[in-house]
């Protein structure tokens, strides 16, 4: 799956060389942009594509890098500079904690029980409904105890290592300053003074996609993922930042921006994670249902189960349902109570990623419509209800904020006429 993202980006990174090299003999550009466009001009011959595409660095599970980044790893001395002792001990100090808590989480809710008799016959309604709160905090446990293991592999290796001052972007590599990149590269000494990180590799922050806070910013170049800002980050929308987020770069770069259809790159762009993730349908209901619940408060990768369409498929109807709502209460509020409806958006981004979630677990379409219909499909009718609610409330707010501002208008327009005579 990786050297599916390999190949296909490394054919955009030629083609925009490629367009880069024309738009060099006609149009003017700044010294800063010549030097970007020399930095990112890649033209790999078949050695160099098999030798990118099979290094044993992310071969199996990421994170995605680009061929630039490939090369500068040989070519650029910034690996042994790098600080890769302190970063690769940064990362690997959380992993203890995810593995108990995931021994300990599968111990006491195991996931096959969701597909046992017992658990359809003896356990009440509610029980079965609160179910996907335990099978979710599994499932981000494991996530993120791969995820950083694989963001080790590039530490320890010094991969991705450049320089703080080039703001080095997950998937990307450095994204400015790169007449300073070039000098640092030709100045050992002032090389050995100057700060490096590892942020183009990062791909998860479990911290920050909670919690909306991020971890340190010197391991950004291979990140791959924030755990603390993916779990308590108030919205479904920011929390998908911080998954994946190298491959997220990919899917903008190489799918999002590319697609000609404003009104549907989001879902083509879903459309094709899901496809990434592989054929399973919970994939596409998990991904594909995400934009709706976005709405209530603002995947050809794993194989071919429905599971995954399922998932990924339902992400954008979610992202639908937080939107409405995000813009009836958070969008200006600035009362009292907005850490408490924080807490509130909080919540139902949580659920909602964990009725979604639990189809990446069950797959098969069987599996995957026998567990929603054994809790009646609550999931989908609460979000109907919001949404519906959301958009009607959002109307009258709409409706009532224009008719003030008419009167607002009739009461000053006497008074501006009566200046002018």
């Amino acid at each position: 799956m990786i050297m599916t993202l390999k190949l296909v980006g490394l054919a955009f990174e030629v083609n925009t060389s490629y367009q880069l090299r024309k738009k060099r003999d006609t149009g003017q550009k700044t010294d800063e942009e010549k030097l970007e466009d020399e930095l990112n001009d890649v033209n790999p011959g078949f050695f160099d594509i098999f030798h990118y595409t099979f290094n044993y660095i992310g071969v199996l599970t990421g994170p995605y890098y680009r061929y630039r980044t490939f090369k500068d790893y040989f070519e650029l001395p910034f690996t042994l500079e790098s600080p890769w002792i302190e970063a690769t001990i940064q990362k690997f100090m959380y992993i203890p904690m995810y593995a108990v808590l995931f021994l300990l989480s599968t111990s006491i809710w195991p996931f096959s029980y969701a597909l046992t008799e017992e658990f359809d016959t003896e356990r009440s309604w509610l029980y079965r409904f609160w179910y996907i709160w335990p099978t979710f905090f599994m499932f981000r446990m494991r996530i993120y105890i791969g995820i950083v293991l694989s963001e080790i592999v590039c530490t320890m290796a010094g991969f991705g290592a450049y320089p703080e001052c080039t703001t080095p972007l997950p998937g990307m590599g450095p994204s400015n300053n790169f007449q300073q990149l070039k000098e640092l590269t030709e100045n050992p000494m002032k090389l050995a003074r100057e700060t490096l990180n590892f942020d183009t590799i990062r791909n998860i922050n479990p911290y920050g996609s909670d919690f909306c806070t991020t971890f340190r910013e010197a391991m950004k170049t291979i990140r791959n993922i924030n755990p603390y800002g993916s779990d308590f980050c108030t919205t479904f929308r920011e929390a998908m930042k911080h998954w994946n987020i190298c491959i997220q770069y990919w899917l903008a770069v190489n799918i999002y921006k590319r697609f000609p259809s404003k009104k549907y790159r989001t879902f083509v762009t879903m459309l094709v994670s899901a496809a990434w993730h592989g054929m399973y349908i919970g994939y596409y209901i998990c991904i594909g249902c995400a934009p709706l619940y976005l709405l209530i408060v603002s995947a050809a990768w794993h194989g071919m189960y429905i599971g995954y369409y399922i998932c990924i498929g339902c992400a954008p109807l979610y992202l639908l349902i937080e939107d409405v709502w995000f813009k009836l209460i958070l969008k200006d509020y600035k009362g009292q109570f907005l850490k408490l409806w924080e807490w509130i958006f909080w919540f139902f981004k949580m659920a909602a990623f964990s009725y979604l979630g639990i189809a990446f677990h069950l797959l098969s379409i069987r599996n995957v419509i026998h567990y929603y219909n054994s809790i009646y499909h609550a999931g989908a009718l609460i979000g109907a209800i919001l949404y519906l609610s959301g958009l009607y409330l959002l109307k009258a707010k709409t409706a009532k904020e224009k008719k003030k501002t008419a009167i607002k208008v009739d009461i000053t327009s006497p008074v501006e006429e009566k200046k002018e005579l």
